[in-house]
């Protein structure tokens, strides 16, 4: 039988080798460089704020929501940074190790409780600027660690689409079929 709670962080935790992509490649030898099955969790409404300081940010807040923080040995947190003045700068996903976080055990809930979607509280921890990506370098794709040829990207993704697509067909033959039989057509075909 199938656990929700499981996929449900397979899921969440399994885009943030994605994101953390888009950082600076000293932040993904941070994560990755001892243990290549390191996993991230995350929470991304902006709970904390971020002042500046040398060298990177001071950061502070509490996230919400955090699915597998238990299972994880960094978190992905959304982050309003604030100017020299104290005033509403930008947003940005700041990536911290275990140490510099606490998690609170407060998911107790009737449904998806194995999620372990608790709370993480960070409490003046310094963050180093390579550590940090602005909402926009994430969603647009320019973060350094995307600075790379174009062309690496869209030989990877039809790769990527069509081996999933190959994984479910095998899983459920008549898959396809259902598609096209109500007019969907997920691969253009």
């Amino acid at each position: 039988s199938s656990c929700g709670a499981s996929g449900w962080v397979a899921g969440v935790a399994g885009v943030h080798p994605w994101e953390i992509a888009a950082f600076d490649d000293r932040a993904q030898v941070e994560v990755w460089g001892e243990d290549t099955d390191t996993w991230i969790s995350s929470s991304y409404q902006p709970g904390g704020k971020a002042r500046p300081v040398a060298g990177g940010y001071e950061l502070t807040g509490r996230w919400m929501f955090s699915s597998g923080s238990d299972h994880c040995e960094w978190v992905i947190l959304g982050v309003q940074v604030l100017d020299e003045d104290g005033e509403k700068s930008h947003s940005a996903h700041f990536l911290l190790p275990r140490s510099d976080y606490r998690i609170e055990d407060n998911w107790h809930v009737v449904g998806l409780a194995g999620t372990g979607s608790n709370d993480i509280i960070v409490e003046g921890a310094f963050v180093p600027r390579h550590r940090t990506a602005t909402r926009d370098e994430v969603h647009e794709c320019t973060g350094p660690g995307l600075a790379c040829d174009d062309d690496v990207w869209k030989k990877l993704s039809p790769d990527l689409v069509l081996s999933t697509y190959r994984w479910a067909v095998a899983q459920k033959p008549e898959f396809p079929f259902y598609y096209f039989q109500y007019g969907l057509n997920p691969l253009n075909l």
